[in-house]
């Protein structure tokens, strides 16, 4: 049985285990977080291309939440920074998810393998300290640290049937029915 990295994660998540070991998305030493948003993959508008975009996009926020929350701001500004960051990533892999809906299920088997296998090349010292960050905020601040949570499975915005699944209220805060 094939289980999508984003799959386990999410049901990781739902499972209340917000503070799991990477399950099997540590850094393989394959894919850095060098091409900022994955343009150059996303260039390629081939299925590998527009799945290994979704998963730089998935890197680049998380080192993006280390990066804004590691100095552990009030919070409020938390809040703000970490809605911000999950706007943006949530848009661009929507976008990504409309391009991943036109594909032929052997296209679409190829995105989910290239997203999958470009996540597993997060670091493990991003997500440790991506953890560490999301530990201190759910003592903090519960609604922060479920927000921070949320970067964890953000991978689904890029595949509908699962977004609907897991996320409604979220699928449908963008239009996806």
């Amino acid at each position: 049985m094939i289980v999508r990295c984003g799959e386990m994660l999410a049901a990781a998540l739902v499972a209340g285990a917000l503070a799991l070991a990477p399950v099997g998305c540590g850094s393989k030493g394959e894919a850095t977080s060098d091409d900022p948003a994955g343009d150059k993959a996303m260039q390629a508008d081939t299925p590998a291309g527009l799945g290994d975009a979704a998963g730089q996009i998935y890197k680049d926020t998380m080192d993006a939440i280390v990066r804004e929350l590691g100095p552990k701001p009030e919070p409020a500004d938390a809040k703000a920074k970490l809605t911000a960051l999950l706007d943006d990533a949530e848009k661009r892999l929507v976008e990504l998810g409309k391009k991943r809906e036109a594909m032929s299920p052997a296209d679409k088997a190829t995105f989910d393998q290239k997203l999958t296998s470009s996540m597993q090349g997060l670091k493990s010292k991003t997500f440790d300290e991506y953890a560490a960050i999301a530990s201190h905020y759910r003592k903090a601040d519960r609604e922060v640290g479920n927000l921070i949570a949320q970067a964890n499975v953000l991978t689904q915005f890029a595949n509908f049937e699962l977004l609907k699944q897991q996320s409604p209220d979220a699928a449908k805060k963008h239009g996806i029915q």
